[in-house]
């Protein structure tokens, strides 16, 4: 749906669904099927959850199945504020509120006791539904403003030194500002005995319950325009990236699946007073990755 404002002035809105099924995953299926247990956290009281109590074929740590089984659904609204070239301006502002749903597909894990493969499998490969949750690629608000301005006012100017040394010059951008990833409470050790310690979850907690991060950068672009002749012409370029140098954490991984904040929630104690009883972490959510600090660069291109 777009509606003119004025004459090159329109907003407009639409909505997007998009489902997969039949995505990819990797499960491991050696496994015998899980039986309930208990374990303490300390201060917190007794929690139950599903370990599994040996291999189906014990000569063997791991059999991995690749399946197509996992299923996505994302829904998200649209708004755009569009301004046509005219008058020496051209801008674009979106805002997006959306929401992505898995049970954590993924075709990409492929080498068993990596880390990053690891974290990408489920939980419970008896209990897939227990793995739906929260995308890792869900950005519920995103909003981004992207803008160019040509100024050419100087080639009105009658004084030739005057005109020749502020014309051809122009400025654009790209603002971008959006909320927070999602990631999963961990314990950092294999609670459930299924041979991979990335994926077990603190007990009593879903899939990407908790949220890292917002990120905002500002990326601005100045060009200035010099001819020679008709056919020649010679641009000079100076970019900045997150130009306000904000500090911008990461919440997940380059690879998708493994957090860059401290997902770890509850440690098992193996000495002590407490051993054998999980124990909450002070330093659950720190960040530990950020995005790039603020890049200058120049270039030159030569269009001819």
């Amino acid at each position: 749906m777009e509606y003119e404002l004025m004459p090159n002035l329109s907003i407009s809105a639409s909505y997007l669904v998009v489902k997969g099924t039949h995505l990819q995953r990797t499960r491991n299926i050696n496994l015998l099927p899980p039986v309930l247990a208990q374990i303490e956290i300390v201060g917190e009281g007794v929690r139950t959850y599903r370990r599994f109590p040996g291999r189906l074929l014990p000569q063997f740590v791991r059999i991995s199945l690749f399946e197509s089984t996992a299923n996505s659904i994302y829904h998200g609204a649209v708004f755009h504020l569009h301004k046509r070239f005219s008058h020496n301006v051209q801008f674009l502002l979106s805002y997006t509120v959306s929401k992505a749903i898995d049970d954590t597909p993924d075709a990409t894990s492929v080498v068993a006791f990596s880390s990053g493969d690891d974290a990408k499998q489920v939980q419970d490969p008896f209990n897939l539904r227990d793995d739906r949750g929260i995308s890792y690629t869900d950005i519920p608000q995103r909003f981004v403003l992207s803008w160019i301005w040509d100024l050419a006012y100087a080639r009105n100017l009658q004084n030739r030194v005057a005109r020749a040394i502020l014309g051809g010059w122009s400025a654009s951008g790209i603002l971008t500002a959006q909320s927070a990833p999602a990631y999963s409470a961990l314990v950092g050790t294999d609670l459930n005995n299924d041979t991979n310690a990335r994926t077990d979850r603190a007990p009593g907690f879903g899939r990407n319950t908790f949220r890292g991060f917002n990120f905002v950068s500002l990326d601005p672009r100045l060009t200035r325009e010099i001819a020679f002749g008709e056919k020649v012409k010679l641009h000079f370029i100076f970019e900045g990236f997150n130009i306000l140098n904000r500090t911008n954490f990461r919440t997940i991984s380059l690879s998708g699946a493994l957090p860059s904040v401290n997902a770890i929630l509850y440690t098992l104690a193996t000495s002590g007073p407490n051993a054998g009883k999980l124990v909450r972490r002070t330093d659950f959510g720190t960040p530990t990755e950020t995005f790039d600090p603020r890049i200058l660069q120049l270039a030159v291109k030569v269009v001819f």
